[in-house]
């Protein structure tokens, strides 16, 4: 419900404070945060509430997590890539063998 009230008013600080204290996602419970300092831009508190989450282990965990998932999609991108560079090359091998140049 508090997902659906922050997509109907996006800039309703008070909704994403409860919604950063109901959500589990450290990533996206820093989004949420950042969401505050957006809509409040001059809240001190607001700002060293966001440096003190980010500082914290859970978000820094989460986001090494996610930073290495990425290095594993990036790398599984890369395998692929080569693999069909790979192929590409063994099909135009074969079509100079079946069909000579001359």
């Amino acid at each position: 419900m508090l997902s659906v009230l922050v997509g109907q008013e996006p800039d309703n600080a008070e909704a994403w404070l409860m919604l950063f204290s109901a959500e589990e996602n450290p990533i996206e419970k820093c989004d949420c945060l950042k969401q505050v300092v957006r809509i409040h831009p001059n809240d001190e508190s607001a700002r060293q509430k966001l440096h003190k989450y980010q500082a914290g282990s859970e978000y820094r965990e989460a986001k090494s997590r996610v930073q290495a998932e990425g290095r594993l999609v990036e790398k599984e991108k890369t395998k692929k890539r080569k693999q069909k560079e790979g192929m590409q090359k063994l099909l135009s091998s074969l079509q100079d063998l079946i069909f000579p140049r001359r």
